[in-house]
């Protein structure tokens, strides 16, 4: 036991020391200007937050409405803890990209982690760490001022928590996984419809019984307790309950009208939101009103939603970007990253599961999220940077695929975690 946790630490921290340095290289390379790796909402919110102006953002919708400020239209995290350093590091993107450098390189050592949980294999496990370590669209990711780094840290870090809750009972990791649910909420608002299903998940494995339902209740009430504080802020300014966000109307609805049918980026965001919303809606009103604009369309015209579904399910999928969107060189890159491990990890996907049955249930809850994010992709709206959460584990897989293809059978009969 001590020597395997030896060989796990060891492991840990040569993934994380591997990703950390191209990550850094980038983070420092990358020009103050280059817009692309910024998400102007989120600066907004910092600069609004670290200014004393309040907690907000303009530019949602046209004006003339009344919207001119919206207070929580994107998740608080990162924008909240870039707000309490703006003055500190005087607005400069270096030090939030070195920040989320070193954040992601540590997710890589977690994914290692997530793989023994789901293979209970050594050397595939370490593989998959260092292919997620040197895979270059998580490397270009991990520098994002974006929601992505923190996103896909808390996400695996749930996973990682449930999957060793189910194996030691051990509490704290029970409590860990709601924290890290909770902060992965707060980071990206699409986790809390997973939640219900981690947490159903969670009774399941657990037996269904009295023990299992105290479980669940506790994971729930940790989550909870964790987004507490932006609950009751919308609470307070909203005088409703709004555990997310506002913008899943917006989103919903610029994916799913006439004009996005022939959009190249398979959405549409009209200039003038006058023909969509009415002046004096709150923030709250507006969103519910474009999921509604957006639902009749779709039930109205079933032909043209299936699709737009099917150009999401392709845009979530393809193998590289437009390069009119990011250029030649970046679509070669991630088209040369993607393709040559896309079919090992269908392979390790179909070979997982004919692995130790006794970690079938972890591998039936990376299968619902794979299953979640791509049908909230297709139904609401999607980019190709939203799989990027998946990749810790689906990178795992074709870790595996690789590993039982390329190296001789008693080798691999002797890499047992």
């Amino acid at each position: 036991m001590n020597e395997n946790r030896h060989f796990t630490a060891r492991n840990v921290c040569i993934i994380i020391a591997i990703a950390l340095l191209p990550r850094l290289i980038l983070a420092l390379i990358l020009p103050e200007n280059d817009t692309v790796f910024v998400d102007a909402p989120y600066l907004e919110y910092a600069r609004n937050f670290a200014a004393g102006r309040g907690f907000w953002m303009s530019g949602a919708y046209s004006e003339g409405l009344g919207l001119d400020k919206v207070y929580a239209f994107r998740p608080p995290l990162f924008p909240f803890l870039w707000g309490c350093v703006y003055n500190m590091t005087h607005g400069h993107y270096w030090p939030i990209r070195v920040t989320f450098a070193c954040l992601s390189s540590v997710t890589c050592g977690l994914a290692y982690l997530v793989g023994l949980e789901m293979t209970g294999r050594r050397k595939p496990a370490l593989l998959g760490g260092l292919l997620c370590a040197l895979y270059p669209p998580l490397i270009w990711h991990s520098v994002h001022l974006m929601t992505e780094p923190l996103f896909i840290f808390f996400g695996t870090a749930m996973f990682l928590a449930l999957f060793r809750y189910r194996r030691t009972q051990r509490l704290h990791w029970l409590i860990l996984a709601g924290v890290a649910g909770g902060l992965g909420t707060l980071s990206r608002s699409i986790l809390v419809a997973f939640l219900p299903i981690a947490a159903i998940w969670l009774w399941w494995v657990r037996g269904r019984g009295k023990r299992a339902t105290l479980d669940t209740a506790l994971l729930t009430a940790v989550v909870l307790i964790v987004m507490s504080p932006w609950i009751v802020r919308n609470a307070i300014r909203f005088h409703t309950f709004l555990p997310t966000t506002t913008d899943a109307g917006h989103g919903f609805y610029v994916a799913n009208n006439e004009r996005a049918l022939t959009d190249p980026r398979t959405f549409w965001i009209p200039e003038d939101w006058s023909s969509v919303l009415e002046p004096g809606m709150t923030e709250t009103e507006a969103s519910q009103h474009l999921m509604r604009t957006a639902a009749r369309f779709l039930l109205d015209n079933p032909g043209k939603a299936v699709r737009l579904m099917g150009k999401r399910f392709v845009t979530l999928w393809r193998f590289y970007p437009k390069p009119e969107f990011v250029g030649e060189r970046n679509a070669w890159v991630y088209g040369l990253s993607y393709i040559p491990v896309f079919p090992f990890m269908l392979i390790g996907l179909w070979l997982i599961h004919r692995g130790n049955r006794e970690r079938l249930a972890n591998i039936i809850l990376v299968d619902l999220l794979i299953v979640y994010t791509t049908v909230v992709s297709v139904v609401f709206l999607a980019m190709m940077r939203y799989r990027a959460p998946l990749m810790p584990f689906l990178l795992m897989t074709a870790a595996l695929a690789m590993w039982n293809a390329l190296l001789p059978r008693k080798i691999k009969t002797e890499d047992n975690a």
